[in-house]
């Protein structure tokens, strides 16, 4: 069997890993695999102060399960400097995230000389590949669902939804310049 790493290695970012980056960790996989582009892409999400180990919030996988999504085997786990040196896509939910995750980053590299290179991914809001009229040049925030009710959780996955859109029109074309070697 031969194994071959995927072309692409993408990270959502949120604060407990339970809400918002295991939604986008989903949704982005099921249009992955729509597009048949599984294999060549890698996800998967952490959280800031997330507890390892715990499951995605009941309203999560509701909401998910209602698009067709499974979210049943992610699990939470909390960000570390190896995850963020693998990815290509740090992709955060709010601005607290994306300062805590450069803070992170530059503290790394000044500790390390050695990993400057290993930081070569692109750390973003999700909320910039909303469409530029609902902001996305703005970047948005995603905001915590946590305390309240599966409606919120609902508007959340439909904001990540339309992010991912944008996202997968920029990956998409990003593989297909790579397999040509551009």
């Amino acid at each position: 069997m031969i194994w071959s790493r995927p072309e692409l290695q993408v990270l959502f970012v949120c604060t407990a890993n339970i809400c918002r980056s295991p939604l986008a960790e989903g949704l982005l996989r099921h249009r992955l695999r729509n597009e048949g582009l599984a294999k060549s892409v890698q996800v998967r999400s952490a959280g800031t102060a997330a507890n390892p180990g715990l499951r995605s919030d009941p309203r999560a996988v509701e909401v998910a399960a209602e698009a067709g999504v499974p979210l049943g085997r992610i699990r939470s786990q909390r960000l570390t400097p190896k995850l963020l040196s693998r990815s290509d896509y740090i992709l955060v939910m709010d601005r607290g995230q994306l300062e805590e995750v450069s803070r992170m980053s530059a503290a790394l590299i000044d500790e390390h000389e050695d990993m400057t290179a290993a930081f070569t991914g692109t750390l973003a809001l999700l909320g910039s590949y909303l469409p530029a009229s609902e902001g996305g040049t703005n970047a948005p925030d995603i905001p915590d669902p946590y305390f309240g009710d599966v409606r919120g959780f609902r508007y959340v996955h439909d904001i990540i939804d339309r992010a991912l859109e944008g996202f997968m029109e920029h990956i998409s074309s990003r593989l297909e310049s790579d397999s040509r070697g551009l």
